[in-house]
């Protein structure tokens, strides 16, 4: 809840999922993982980080540091920054939900020099793009990425990336479906199916969702 007496209509999906008969759960970067509590049967929940984190093992960006856009979404961008070994940088803002916008408070963490690689789970209206005067004000170089789950992208999205000469891409996956016309405005369209073909395979033959496949465990 961002605010008081906001619905979490998350329980009300995972029950319709459930009556529908829906006997297992896979999802990819869910928003929030108490999520995950809300239902009564099997869940695999998985993230994207290993096929967008390894796009980013480039030489091109050794230099870079792993921004999260909001105290939210640090742990994830803290798996991202474990993953590539880059420093992480955390940024705090404030909601004004009168006027709607969002405002950038403090920068935490060096980005001084360094290449800023954007971190968040959902990209819809595009607010966190808005985001880059505070990183470049406290010393950010280079152009900006992003790397994001699940792409929406509204067309406000679009002319944003467009007007922004920092912006180098949004590279995302399509656990979202991205129109073709979108992929020719600076986004990068990274495939989700071989993550998704592994998980179910190591379901069907009842061994760990976990780590490596070892030996076939007996359920």
């Amino acid at each position: 809840m961002a605010r008081g007496r906001e619905a979490i209509s998350a329980r009300v999906v995972a029950n319709l999922l459930e009556m529908e008969g829906a006997s297992r759960v896979i999802y990819v970067d869910i928003h929030n993982p108490a999520i995950q509590g809300f239902f009564n049967i099997p869940v695999d929940p998985l993230t994207a980080i290993p096929v967008l984190g390894t796009y980013f093992q480039k030489p091109e960006f050794q230099e870079a540091a792993i921004v999260s856009p909001d105290v939210g979404r640090a742990g994830l961008a803290g798996k991202y920054a474990e993953f590539l070994n880059l420093p992480l940088v955390v940024m705090h803002k404030r909601r004004n939900f009168q006027e709607k916008k969002v405002f950038t408070t403090h920068v935490v963490g060096d980005i001084i020099g360094k290449r800023p690689i954007l971190i968040d789970d959902v990209i819809a209206s595009g607010s966190i793009l808005d985001q880059l005067d505070a990183l470049y004000d406290n010393g950010a170089k280079g152009k900006a990425v992003f790397s994001i789950t699940h792409p929406i992208l509204v067309p406000p999205v679009i002319k944003k990336l467009e007007k922004d000469d920092r912006i180098e891409k949004l590279v995302v996956t399509n656990t979202v479906p991205v129109l073709e016309i979108y992929r020719r405005n600076k986004v990068e369209v990274l495939s989700i199916a071989p993550l998704l073909a592994e998980i179910i395979d190591r379901i069907h033959q009842g061994i760990s969702t976990t780590g490596s496949p070892a030996k076939k465990s007996s359920f």
